[in-house]
């Protein structure tokens, strides 16, 4: 195991979620270029986090089953 493995399995992985998202913000941020101009630039992860709990939903099958159910809703 390398030593960044063991780092992500005694220590970030037991982090909150939301912890987590922010250092993987915090690593891709370093590893990007910054743009040449920001202006209103929005990132998917800066979404993510104004989200309840950081996602809105926790699984591709919650999202699927609450589209239903709204699609469901305009035949009525």
């Amino acid at each position: 195991m390398t030593e960044v493995q063991e780092m992500y399995a005694t220590i970030i992985r037991h982090l909150p979620e939301a912890e987590r998202l922010l250092l993987a913000k915090l690593i891709i941020s370093d590893l990007a270029p910054e743009p040449a101009t920001t202006g209103d630039r929005h990132y998917a992860i800066d979404l993510l986090e104004q989200m309840p709990e950081g996602r809105l939903f926790r699984t591709p099958v919650e999202a699927d089953t609450y589209l239903q159910e709204e699609r469901d809703s305009w035949d009525h």
